[in-house]
């Protein structure tokens, strides 16, 4: 059980570290009257945008390396 908790909050870490990395996630925050608010804002958008990207380059790869694949065995 600890192990699956310890996985998960890897999980966690490394989507919230890629997300920032790649501006899925933006952290605010302001202060007003002794109160401090704290905002994340999620770019669906870009989440989508970077899901196509990365869905595109995994086709070409994959075209690529059946064609390499194919040209092994013809030679």
């Amino acid at each position: 059980m600890k192990n699956l908790i310890v996985f998960l909050v890897l999980i966690v870490v490394v989507i919230l570290g890629a997300g920032l990395y790649l501006n899925w996630f933006s952290f605010s925050s302001t202060s007003s009257d002794g109160s401090t608010n704290f905002n994340m804002q999620v770019d669906k958008a870009k989440i989508e945008a970077d899901k196509q990207k990365a869905k595109q380059k995994i086709q070409e790869t994959t075209k690529d390396l059946q064609d390499k694949i194919n040209s092994d065995k013809k030679q």
